[in-house]
């Protein structure tokens, strides 16, 4: 790897981990800069590395913008919904880790799950290299597949984030949402222990019961809560549409 220098551009959340990911594993990087930034001052020699962890909107515009100063250069972005390795398959790959990711909040690396897709065989040595040097394992998929992966982890960690504001929104009160956690934790548990294997089963409450006075009870309470009102009255919908 010495003889390929990497540069980051990106400082949100991902690039953030990224940097300090390499600094903990002794990787030099050569730049790191946001998406605003000018990246002219990056030495690309033919050999360099760049890791796009950039919004989704502006991948392919600055994979263009890298290409046209050097068309030997290896980018790798890190998106699961972008699809343009076909594209470029002589210089473009993806390194997708499906994590939610917080600057200032550790990361365990060996436990978050790593997809690549990569067409070109050097791209694809260099970057097995890499990842030994990370020690990390990754797992190639398809564009396909990766999409899927990212919509529903869009499910399992946003909208279950959205569920916990909709209830800290209901009790109005950091005390009592304290007292949620512990069925919080069993939820998770159970969804875990489950492998995705007849999750259905997984679920309680009201809504799988049939129990409609309870569930107008519940919309009762959220009348004047108009956006809690429709959330609750939308997944109980889809968990009776699941459970028949």
């Amino acid at each position: 790897m010495n003889n390929h220098p990497i540069y980051i551009i990106g400082k949100g959340n991902l690039g953030w981990h990224l940097v300090k990911l390499f600094e903990i594993n002794q990787i030099e990087t050569k730049g790191w800069l946001s998406s605003r930034e000018s990246f002219e001052c990056f030495d690309l020699t033919n050999e360099a590395i760049l890791f796009l962890t950039v919004s989704d909107s502006v991948i392919e515009k600055i994979v263009c913008e890298l290409l046209n100063r050097n068309n030997r250069l290896i980018i790798v972005y890190c998106s699961g919904s972008i699809d343009i390795v076909t594209k470029y398959p002589q210089n473009v790959s993806c390194w997708y880790p499906l994590y939610s990711f917080t600057k200032g909040i550790t990361v365990d690396w060996h436990k978050v799950p790593i997809f690549t897709e990569i067409q070109d065989f050097t791209i694809q040595k260099t970057i097995e290299n890499l990842n030994n040097r990370l020690n990390l394992k990754s797992v190639e998929i398809s564009a396909e597949t990766r999409k899927r992966l990212h919509l529903s982890a869009v499910f399992i960690n946003n909208f279950t984030t959205a569920c916990a504001i909709a209830a800290n929104t209901v009790l109005n009160d950091p005390k009592l949402f304290t007292y949620l956690l512990p069925i919080l934790h069993q939820t998770v548990e159970k969804i875990s222990n489950s492998s995705g294997i007849d999750l259905e089963s997984v679920l309680t409450g009201p809504a799988k019961r049939k129990d409609n006075i309870i569930l107008e009870e519940h919309l009762a309470l959220l009348i004047s809560l108009v956006p809690e009102h429709q959330f609750y009255d939308a997944i109980s919908k889809y968990i009776q549409q699941k459970t028949k």
